[in-house]
């Protein structure tokens, strides 16, 4: 059987109920693997685990500010270990991406099993920045906003630990306006990309809101 990539997608803090489908329509971070436009190409197995509120009420919240390994968080690592290990992946191209609360669960993951992910997309989240050396060798895309009052300050204080480290960082030099229009926002991910080698494209925009996916 050919084995293919598998892509994690974790919802934020909000998705946190016992709608099983919020993770499908909770912005587009899971479904825009599975567009038969993109599947048809680059086949792959998508997660997308829903954090109900009965499991918020039995284990508590999967991420806090306290930044701590948590029983929600072993739960999410012991289910994408399974579908590895039990499923047609390639344990070579593991990718990881969420917003806030499923950013923090990439990062925590990712600290602990710097070897799981291939690759990560983190949007508008945080971590313990000395816990984050760890990835300071992960290709990773992040994207935090000027208003975020903790994704902000929190990622760019682990991208300034891993510069001083000796990693390469690509920033965009200017701020993007997340309310522009795609076709003024789309160019700027490749130019972005065309500097130097980089094992981390950082990406801030200008607007409060959560980016989404």
């Amino acid at each position: 059987m050919k084995k293919v990539p598998l892509v994690y997608f974790g919802v934020d803090m909000s998705g946190n109920n016992n709608d099983l489908t919020t993770p499908l329509y909770q912005g587009n971070g899971a479904i825009v693997w599975t567009e038969p436009d993109f599947q048809a190409p680059h086949p792959a197995i998508v997660v997308a685990p829903q954090y109900t509120d009965r499991l918020v009420t039995r284990l508590g919240m999967m991420t806090t500010d306290q930044h701590e390994w948590t029983a929600g968080l072993e739960l999410v690592k012991n289910f994408l270990f399974y579908v590895k290990d039990h499923y047609a992946v390639d344990a070579d191209r593991i990718y990881g991406t969420g917003q806030s609360q499923g950013g923090m669960a990439n990062i925590a993951i990712s600290d602990r099993y710097p070897d799981f992910f291939a690759a990560q997309y983190l949007v508008a989240c945080q971590w313990d920045a000395n816990e984050m050396l760890a990835l300071k060798d992960k290709k990773l895309w992040i994207t935090v906003c000027e208003g975020e009052s903790k994704a902000f300050p929190g990622m760019n204080e682990a991208v300034a630990k891993w510069e001083k480290a000796g990693t390469h960082v690509a920033r965009n030099t200017v701020f993007w306006d997340s309310k522009a229009p795609v076709q003024e926002i789309q160019p700027m991910g490749p130019e972005t990309c065309k500097k130097e080698r980089s094992h981390q494209l950082h990406g801030f925009c200008r607007w409060k809101p959560y980016v989404y996916l």
